[in-house]
Order: structure tokens, then C-alpha cells, then sequence
């Protein structure tokens, strides 16, 4: 009879551990899926702000605020953004969406923005009742950074991506940037207040 107890909990140990690889192997495919579809949803906001970044009429001395003001109303009207708005160099808006802020330049975007002249994204953010993320490029003339193109998107697209994620009754995923704080959760509740809300040593974490 031992024999037979000893034979049905070697048979019952190695049953879990087939069932835990299994569940490990399938986490780890659906978390590099998730990953490569959040890179992607994320290159193409980049690569929607860079264009209008790129567009003459936004440095065309021959233009008025006005007119340019115009001009940057069609592509908000093409895309959804929560605002779209050109900002100077140091950071105060000079034409745009009216509910977008008066300067960024308080901004950890707009301070990556200045130090490296490049396409950049923001963290989620609260404004106005309404999670977003930013997204900056500069504008540029003669190669020479004149200004900024923000445009914010709602944060729905981190959320929608990670809720893809089915981790068992109990599981859940999250983003986390360099300093190990939650930026982006399943549940939008969760990161009502961001400065709240860190996972100690980061890059231990897979998950």
C-alpha cells in the first residue's frame, strides 16, 4: 500500500510541475504577444506626432498663428487626440487646442523633450477627469529646434492592451517604467494616484 501512496504522489508532484511549466510557458508567449502589441501601438502614436512635426506649414514664417493654428485643427480633427497644441522652446503654448495647458514646461516629457531634440512619450497622467498620455516632437527649422507638437491621447490603449491579458482568476499585469513605478494597470482604479504606487527592484520583475 505504501508503494501505491508513494507511486500516486510522485505521479501527483510531477502532474503540478507539468501544469505550472505549462502555465509559465503560456504567460511568457502572451506577455511578449501584449509587449510587441503595445510597442507597436505606441510607435504608431509616435510616428502620427512626428508628421505633423515634420509638416512646412508649422515653421512657415509666412503664416500667421492663425492660419497655423488652422492648419494644426485639421489634423486634430483626422486623429483622435484629447488636445493637440504647438508650444515654444520653452515650453508656453503658442497655438492649439484651447483645453490644452498653458506651458508644459513643468513636464518630465518637455525636459526629455529639450535634452535630446527627439520624438518622446509621456507617462499617464490625470487631467481634466481624464487619464492621457502625451506624445512631443520638436519642430524644427533650418535644423534648429523652434517648438514643440504635444498631442495627448486618451490612456485607453495601455488598459485596453493589458486587459488582453488573462493570468487565471487571480493574475493581473502592469507597466512599470525605470523606477519601478506603475504607470500603466489592467485596472485604471488602480493608478488613480501614480506617486503612490511602486514595485521594489524592477528589474527582477517579468510580470
Amino acid at each position: 500500500a505504501s508503494d501505491v501512496y508513494k507511486r500516486q504522489a510522485v505521479m501527483s508532484f510531477g502532474s503540478i510541475r507539468s501544469t505550472n511549466k505549462l502555465q509559465l510557458d503560456n504567460i511568457q508567449v502572451t506577455t511578449r504577444i501584449a509587449s510587441q502589441s503595445i510597442s507597436s501601438n505606441l510607435h504608431l502614436l509616435t510616428e502620427r506626432i512626428y508628421n505633423i512635426s515634420t509638416d512646412a506649414e508649422l515653421t512657415d514664417d509666412s503664416l500667421s498663428k492663425k492660419d497655423k493654428a488652422a492648419y494644426l485643427q485639421d489634423f486634430e480633427q483626422e486623429i483622435e487626440f484629447v488636445w493637440l497644441s504647438v508650444y515654444d522652446a520653452d515650453g508656453k503654448k503658442l497655438y492649439g487646442d484651447k483645453t490644452a495647458p498653458d506651458s508644459i514646461a513643468d513636464t518630465k516629457y518637455y525636459s526629455q523633450l529639450a535634452e535630446t531634440a527627439n520624438t518622446v512619450i509621456g507617462e499617464p497622467h490625470y487631467d481634466q477627469d481624464v487619464l492621457q498620455l502625451c506624445v512631443g516632437a520638436p519642430l524644427k527649422a533650418n535644423d534648429e529646434v523652434c517648438g514643440y507638437v504635444i498631442g495627448s491621447y486618451k490612456y485607453d490603449l495601455l488598459n485596453d492592451v493589458l486587459s488582453m491579458l488573462i493570468l487565471g482568476d487571480t493574475g493581473s499585469a502592469c507597466i512599470i517604467n525605470e523606477k519601478g513605478t506603475i504607470i500603466a494597470d489592467q485596472d485604471e482604479k488602480n493608478i488613480a494616484d501614480l506617486s503612490l504606487i511602486h514595485i521594489s527592484e524592477p528589474t527582477r520583475l517579468g510580470m
